[in-house]
Order: C-alpha cells, then sequence, then structure tokens
C-alpha cells in the first residue's frame, strides 16, 4: 500500500507536469512565433499597493471560496442537468472576486487576455496544450 505522501507525490507530480508541458509549450510557441499572441500595452497604475493588497484578497477568496464549495457550503449538489448548472453557478460564485477586481480598476476584459483577436488559433493552441498536458 502506497504512502500518503507518495500518494500525494503522484497527484501533485502529475498536475506539476501537466501544467509545465502547457505552459512550455505556450511559451515555445511565443518565442517561435511571437506575431501569434502580440505584446499588449502594459496598464500602468497610480495606486500599485492597493491593486497589489485587491488581488491577494481576491486570491485569498478564491481559495476560501473554494474550500467552502468542497465542505458543501455553497450551493447544493445535484443530480442531472440541474446538477451541471448548480456546478456552473458555484464556479461563478468562486471566481466572482476577479470580476470585482477588474471591475474596480475599470479594466477591459482583453487585459486578462479575453479577447476574440486570433480566437481560431487561441482555441487550437489550447486544445493542442490541453491534450498535451493530460
Amino acid at each position: 500500500m502506497q504512502s500518503d505522501l507518495a500518494s500525494l507525490w503522484y497527484l501533485f507530480g502529475a498536475l506539476i507536469a501537466g501544467y509545465l508541458a502547457a505552459c512550455g509549450g505556450w511559451m515555445l510557441v511565443h518565442w517561435l512565433r511571437p506575431s501569434l499572441w502580440p505584446a499588449r500595452k502594459v496598464l500602468h497604475t497610480d495606486h500599485k499597493w492597493w491593486d497589489f493588497v485587491m488581488v491577494i484578497l481576491a486570491t485569498a477568496l478564491v481559495i476560501g471560496l473554494g474550500l467552502l464549495y468542497q465542505k458543501g457550503w455553497l450551493l447544493p449538489k445535484l443530480q442531472g442537468w440541474s446538477g451541471d448548472l448548480i456546478w456552473q453557478l458555484n464556479n461563478l460564485i468562486i471566481y466572482a472576486p476577479i470580476v470585482v477586481v477588474l471591475i474596480h480598476r475599470a479594466q477591459s476584459t482583453a487585459t486578462i487576455y479575453l479577447t476574440i483577436e486570433g480566437l481560431p488559433v487561441k482555441l487550437a493552441a489550447g486544445l493542442l496544450f490541453g491534450l498535451v498536458s493530460v
């Protein structure tokens, strides 16, 4: 029987390998063909420390809400199509702090790379890197 530490290593080792494969693939494509993902204008702010605190708080809230979801304290888990809908709503609740920070800073979604510019290339790259990382 495997020890708990070995089980965790297999889980997190696979997770780390998957993320490294996906991120490494994206970096390789960006290095070979920088025109596929052109650099965006950097967003400047007058309140760097406040922005940093907001991002840290949003990250803590995302993690905290994720833990609440795992404990079953958000919307209840159901079966069938309503269960899928509840799962999606729970994810919207969990990641809502990110949207709150974007709204508070008056940022567009382009600053987090959510644009339709080059959408076919982005979708193909995401599919390819997702398959490689699995």
